[in-house]
């Protein structure tokens, strides 16, 4: 399942998730309060969604700028490979301004990750040849 269809079913998840404790705190009241604690939980989603969307369209121009995806996708590869080995100490508020995602979330948590995974965009740069 794509992160765009799994950010989509989780933001209805959330939906109503924010219906029923709206109605077990007490109605409208309830909903406000619910709506209060979701709705960043939800910006970020779609915030983080957005910014893997950017990363792959900036992968595709890159490729076609350089006329082929290859020479990319193996800087790719080798920056990759540097930074397992060298861990990089990320700020979370400055983790979208990273070549490579420093923050590494797994299950839902990659959701909320600004970068895609490496192996996921380079599969996607050769899949465009």
């Amino acid at each position: 399942m794509g992160n765009t269809v799994k950010t989509v079913f989780l933001l209805g998840l959330l939906s109503g998730l924010l219906l029923v404790i709206g109605e077990l705190l007490g109605g409208q009241s309830g909903l406000l309060i619910a709506t209060i604690i979701l709705a960043p939980l939800s910006a970020m989603l779609i915030q983080a969604a957005i910014f893997r969307s950017r990363e792959f369209a900036a992968d595709r121009g890159a490729a076609e700028i350089e006329g082929s995806p290859h020479g990319l996708a193996d800087a790719l590869r080798k920056t990759e490979s540097v930074a397992r080995r060298v861990p990089m100490h990320a700020n979370p508020a400055t983790a979208h301004m990273f070549i490579m995602k420093p923050i590494s979330g797994r299950g839902v948590m990659a959701l909320f990750s600004t970068h895609p995974p490496t192996a996921q965009r380079i599969e996607r740069l050769l899949g465009s040849v």
